[in-house]
């Protein structure tokens, strides 16, 4: 009886383990992503009927647990993930089979990462190493 409950309209299925993070496309209205444990990282189309079904599957994003992902909010193909792997990689959404780049720094695991809100080439990210 303490405050309001609210019944999920949609409920995305397909990760098989812990999901860390959920992040929407900053320009795209039906595009969200996620990150994982199972090590994925997933796109998943709001409008899709069939929400076991993703439109877009990453695996083996980082080596270990997926902890984070940020849509850049300026380039509508860059999107960046941090990982246990104490990397943050940059991926472009028209080809997704390999990192684009791949940024080091952190000692510990990298918990969030965020870009700056009006300027494409900056992004921060946060550690376990207090970095």
């Amino acid at each position: 009886e303490s405050g309001t409950q609210f019944q999920a309209v949609t409920t995305f299925k397909g990760h098989t383990d812990v999901i860390e993070d959920v992040d929407w496309h900053k320009r795209d209205p039906n595009l969200v992503g996620s990150v994982s444990d199972d090590r994925t990282l997933r796109l998943w189309d709001i409008r899709e009927k069939n929400t076991d079904k993703c439109v877009n599957m990453v695996k083996d994003v980082h080596d270990g647990d997926v902890n984070c992902l940020s849509f850049n909010p300026v380039n509508e193909f860059l999107v960046a993930t941090g990982g246990a792997d104490k990397t943050v990689a940059l991926w472009d959404m028209r080809n997704l089979t390999s990192r684009m780049q791949t940024l080091v720094g952190h000692n510990d695991q990298v918990y969030q990462v965020e870009w700056a809100p009006h300027n494409e080439s900056v992004l921060g990210s946060c550690s376990a190493d207090r970095r």
